[in-house]
């Protein structure tokens, strides 16, 4: 019984991670709010300034995004259905 509730949570997580990660690329006013308002990109924000922030985001933690996503749908999944 436990296997079902982590393997929905992951199926939601992973799809919620999906989501935000696909809306980040298909709407830059979206991903520029995002960097402007963000706490987790402070950092790069004061590093790179926000266009350098929005780029770096955008090319390479956006893809990683998308890989968790999936490896995260894939795990619940597999969780679901004992393989």
């Amino acid at each position: 019984m436990e296997n079902v509730f982590i393997s929905l949570i992951l199926i939601l997580i992973g799809g919620l991670n999906l989501f935000y990660a696909i809306r980040f690329l298909k709407n830059p006013k979206f991903g520029m709010d995002y960097i402007k308002n963000s706490p987790k990109t402070y950092l790069l924000r004061k590093i790179f300034g926000e266009e350098k922030a929005y780029s770096i985001t955008r090319k390479v933690f956006i893809p990683i995004g998308i890989i968790l996503g999936l490896v995260f749908i894939l795990l619940g999944l597999g969780l679901l259905l004992n393989i």
